[in-house]
């Protein structure tokens, strides 16, 4: 299986390896708890370099992140049924990079790197150029209103997701001073609190979280004896497990489990952008690797909270759904 640059043994291994997967699940005995079995097109969307992706309670909408044919960033609307997509807020933020969405499906959570200041272009009165702030962000589902989530302890956040009982957020990004770290944040902001910060995690994206908030966090930059990109499991505690390495994620990284929770799920590309999921039993290490034929260049995957459906999403703008 590693022809290709999948480097997918190391990965199966490590899932494999991993005792501590456990995320279980206790979304509902009708439910899937096992691997999805289909990839339908849903959208080629008016945007590219889709990323992050939410998907509504009952599956109905995905909520993606991408950029607008201007070069704009923002959150599109795809309706599911109806195959068709709609801008619901362009522009403000400068770097989004995943989004989550509320138990309601009234909120819209989006993680937002910023920029170094001599990367922003623009300057003050006196010369020089500022930073844009990263942080979080709150969308309306129904009118698309934008509001920065008011938070102190974080510069940037790469990756969001809502706790397994709606009460809080985790967060993955970087502190005041740099450092990358998982976070805990209330649903309506304020002092973040740090879970764990520094070594192994180098370069974070997103994360997902299961029922017993453990949190399940990709990053681009940390190495294992698979090699380059890996997955953590970290305990609200602050404990650290190394999940699996050598990931040939997507963009964005992204990592979640099936709405009945039990399975893994996570996008790779191959050389030339082929993409494929990789799914792990996260409690028996029984895994497979699924071709995703149609879906290449592959980055962001979600799933429903009460639904049997989860999203896929692609570089190109093209969006998926995943069926059982």
């Amino acid at each position: 299986m590693q022809k290709n640059g999948t480097r997918l043994p190391g990965l199966l291994v490590g899932l494999l390896a991993s005792g501590a997967l456990g995320c279980g699940g206790d979304g509902g005995d009708d439910l899937p708890d096992t691997a999805p079995r289909t990839v339908e097109l849903v959208v080629e969307g008016e945007f590219s370099s889709a990323g992050g992706i939410a998907v509504s309670s009952d599956g109905a909408e995905f909520y993606v992140l991408a950029t607008a044919p201007d070069g704009r960033p923002g959150v599109f609307t795809v309706d599911v049924e109806a195959k068709t997509d709609a801008e619901l807020h362009l522009g403000d933020m400068f770097y989004p990079s995943d989004i989550a969405i509320s138990c309601d499906d009234d909120m819209l959570f989006v993680s937002d790197m910023g920029a170094p200041a001599a990367e922003t272009g623009v300057t003050t009165e006196d010369g020089t150029p500022p930073a844009q702030a990263g942080g979080i962000w709150t969308v309306s589902t129904a009118s698309g209103a934008l509001a920065r989530l008011e938070t102190s302890g974080i510069s940037a956040a790469a990756g969001v997701v809502v706790s397994h009982d709606c009460k809080q957020l985790f967060v993955s990004g970087y502190t005041t001073e740099g450092v990358p770290a998982a976070f805990s944040l209330p649903l309506s902001g304020g002092t973040a609190k740090v879970i764990h910060q520094g070594d192994p995690l180098v370069s974070p994206t997103t994360l997902h979280s299961d029922e017993k908030d453990v949190l399940w966090v990709m990053a681009h930059g940390s190495r294992t004896d698979e090699g380059e990109g890996a997955l953590f499991a970290i305990t609200v505690e602050g404990d650290v497990t190394p999940v699996a390495g050598g990931l040939a994620m997507g963009r964005i990284g992204g990592v979640s489990t099936v709405p009945g929770g039990l399975t893994a799920v996570i996008p790779v590309n191959a050389e030339g952008g082929r993409g494929m999921l990789v799914t792990a039993n996260t409690q028996t290490g029984e895994r497979a690797v699924m071709e995703t034929p149609n879906a290449a260049f592959v980055t962001g995957t979600a799933a429903a909270r009460s639904a049997p459906v989860m999203g896929l999403a692609t570089e190109s703008g093209a969006i998926f759904q995943l069926g059982f």
